[in-house]
């Protein structure tokens, strides 16, 4: 009796159906039965490439290869659907070689026959069409590689799941995930912290794509895609990009920076009143919270603002309450709330979006720029707007904020979380830290620069 192991795989399975596998399941017992050969293990490869350019590893096929010699005589055979199913790299055809000079262990397939393995002529067949596989294997990759960078060329969006934001089509804006994308990145520029906005987010009942919960990561890797300001992005290169910018190009890269230099983390973020809301006065960059000592004996631990750029340094302690002292005069003394701005003042701006939108058609549909052209062009473009949105678009302060007006301001801040603080402060006023004079010296306000956000009255 012939026994006979039977191999099954199929390169590509994105759904999972494995209706690749079943269909050379059929053909090979067909296979079996014409040799008169039992099948008495079957191994499966799904969703596999056996190319030489694949890193994934081929489990079943290397276990097959293992056991074999051990569980086959000589006269049995391996079956397969053809020759490429079994494999494409010709060191593994190597494998299979010595697999029949030392055990006698044949191979035959469905749509390629057999080769005499027994002959030399046989054995450099067997070496020639494994050759061949392997180069037509790496020919469809580089097909699909080309194409793939074409598509990129063009500005069209890949495959996979839809970015928040835009459509299925992942090119046609969804208004009311564009206008909550800007909500957050406005809110991370103004030091609001990410894990703060994905629980708020998460309380108004927002989802994801996917249908999960905000997280800060989620957050983070949306607002830090490229995809915000209408780039397209293939092996590091960057290409205009047939969609509509979410962003203008100003707020993406502050809030970029936001999230990937200065905003607290984990329990860093529940410490610290201002780490990740103030900046440091020399280049504008996020501060950032840490532990040290003092220089003088006895040394004494303190807590730190700091700036990892500029090696600005200072204690943290008197500048938050320095901090919480003018905030809290502030809502003491009262301010007004922004007014709704006119249609006329927004004019301006919708002209600049519309021109910013004719714009990327222009490119898309004819040939009048080059792409460094179009590039500089919408860069231009999405400053001037930025510039126009700073002037008309007034900042719009916090419910919280407005609740606290009025003599009992103090009172009620003394019972606010460290989190709302935080919330109130990043809308009320920018905070600078700059860097003190040298020498031991008593806590100098100057050197902590608070400008109000609101107009005090």
């Amino acid at each position: 009796m012939i026994r006979a192991f039977k191999y099954l795989r199929i390169s590509d399975d994105p759904e999972g159906l494995e209706a690749g596998v079943t269909r050379q399941a059929e053909d090979t017992d067909k296979l079996a039965e014409r040799l008169g050969a039992t099948v008495v293990e079957t191994f499966v490869d799904n969703d596999r490439s056996a190319s030489t350019l694949s890193t994934k590893p081929r489990e079943d096929y290397e276990r097959m290869m293992r056991v074999a010699p051990r569980v086959l005589e000589p006269g049995d055979v391996i079956l397969a659907y053809s020759n490429s199913r079994l494999t494409r790299r010709p060191m593994e055809w190597e494998g299979i070689l010595d697999l029949y000079v030392t055990n006698r262990i044949e191979v035959h397939t469905w749509v390629s026959g057999s080769i005499d393995l027994a002959t030399a002529d046989g054995r450099a067949m067997a070496r020639t069409l494994a050759a061949w596989d392997a180069a037509e294997a790496e020919r469809i990759s580089e097909r699909v590689k080309r194409a793939v960078l074409q598509q990129a060329e063009r500005g069209l969006p890949h495959g996979g799941l839809r970015a928040f934001g835009w459509a299925e089509d992942r090119i046609t804006p969804v208004p009311e995930e564009q206008k909550l994308i800007r909500e957050i990145a406005k809110r991370v520029i103004e030091g609001e912290s990410a894990h703060l906005i994905a629980r708020d987010l998460d309380t108004r009942g927002l989802r994801t794509v996917t249908g999960k919960s905000w997280s800060r990561a989620s957050i983070k890797a949306m607002l830090m895609s490229p995809r915000m300001v209408g780039t397209r992005i293939h092996n590091g290169a960057e290409y205009p990009a047939v969609w509509p910018a979410a962003l203008d190009e100003l707020t993406w890269r502050h809030a970029k920076a936001v999230l990937s230099g200065g905003a607290p983390k984990g329990a860093n973020a529940r410490v610290s009143l201002l780490a990740g809301i103030a900046k440091c006065g020399s280049c504008g960059g996020p501060v950032r919270m840490k532990s040290g000592s003092t220089q003088t004996k006895p040394r004494r631990y303190v807590l730190l603002y700091t700036c990892p750029v500029c090696r600005i340094s200072r204690q943290r302690d008197p500048i938050d309450y320095y901090v919480e002292r003018t905030i809290v005069h502030l809502l003491e003394r009262g301010f007004s709330l922004a007014e709704p701005v006119s249609p006329s003042a927004l004019q301006p701006i919708e002209s600049l979006r519309a021109k910013i939108a004719a714009t990327q058609a222009l490119y898309v549909d004819g040939d009048s720029m080059t792409p460094e052209q179009f590039e500089v062009t919408m860069r231009r473009l999405n400053m001037r707007l930025a510039e126009l949105e700073a002037r008309v678009l007034p900042a719009r302060p916090l419910q919280i904020a407005a609740e606290l007006l009025g003599a009992g301001a103090e009172e009620t801040w003394m019972r606010l979380t460290l989190d709302a603080k935080r919330k109130v402060i990043g809308e009320l006023a920018e905070i600078r830290i700059h860097r003190a004079r040298r020498g031991r010296r008593p806590f100098d306000p100057d050197t902590v620069e608070i400008v109000p956000r609101v107009e005090v009255t």
